[in-house]
């Protein structure tokens, strides 16, 4: 179990991360007290419904057994009280609550999986099955955008540093250049809106890759082990093995949001 405080408005606010059977959960009562805010007002979105359904999908798919939402009434120990929710499900709560409010609990979030404060099974097959939502994808894509920017020290050529990560990244993992994605991207009728970028390409042309890329993002934003310069040793030695459990999520009729608009 993690407490962090959180500052509103001149006073601090314990916040609770705790590791439930290889499942990192947040206490969303805790969440909501610095707002005034009650968790059921939130639940009772049509937003906060469908990701709840669509996670239990998920889960059920995957034979994990985790749940998006835990409410813990009574008992003995008061720590477990409350209702807690799983960590995409929490972002999502406090982003309801307050912008300001989302990017705090994601950093916490990122601080914790990265730095191993709250330990989670390594290879747990949810954290790599969460690679497949376009909404991690493009956190990722940000993410790893602002890591090749901050390693050029922000100077006039930090915007070379992260084209040069993102061309480096489209041809290991789908042996074409980001404007060859482009192109493929034209010639298969795809919107203008959906080859603006070639990683929106890959989203539609072979998701499972695009799944792999946003896994390899992810490992280099989060840790201080790897710099965007280390994009081909982290595809060789970690991303490459997930390919054919992104095929079979695919294919079990998990898909990235685009694949169905």
């Amino acid at each position: 179990m993690k407490i962090l405080k959180y500052d509103h408005n001149g006073s601090d606010h314990p916040m609770t991360f705790i590791n439930r059977n290889g499942q990192l959960m947040v206490n969303a009562t805790e969440l909501a007290k610095p707002f005034g805010k009650l968790v059921a007002g939130f639940l009772r979105t049509n937003h906060a419904k469908s990701f709840i359904k669509a996670y239990q999908h998920r889960s059920a798919n995957l034979h994990n057994g985790f749940k998006p939402l835990e409410i813990i009434k009574g008992g003995n120990n008061k720590a477990n009280q409350g209702t807690w929710m799983c960590e995409q499900l929490a972002t999502k709560f406090a982003a309801w609550l307050a912008p300001e409010f989302e990017l705090w609990v994601y950093d916490q979030i990122q601080e914790l999986l990265s730095k191993g404060k709250v330990e989670l099974k390594k290879n747990e097959p949810l954290s790599l099955a969460n690679h497949i939502y376009l909404e991690i994808q493009k956190q990722n894509s940000k993410s790893i955008n602002n890591k090749a920017y901050v390693e050029r020290d922000k100077n006039v050529n930090a915007r070379n540093g992260i084209i040069k990560y993102n061309v480096e990244s489209c041809k290991i993992h789908t042996g074409l250049t980001p404007k060859q994605l482009k192109f493929a991207g034209k010639k298969f009728g795809y919107k203008s809106k959906d080859r603006c970028s070639a990683k929106q390409v890959v989203r539609k042309l072979a998701p499972e890759v695009a799944c792999q890329m946003s896994l390899t993002d992810y490992i280099i934003s989060s840790s201080d082990q790897y710099t965007t310069e280390d994009v081909q040793e982290v595809y060789n030695t970690i991303t490459i093995k997930s390919e054919d459990l992104y095929k079979s999520l695919i294919a079990s009729g998990i898909n990235p949001k685009e694949l169905n608009e």
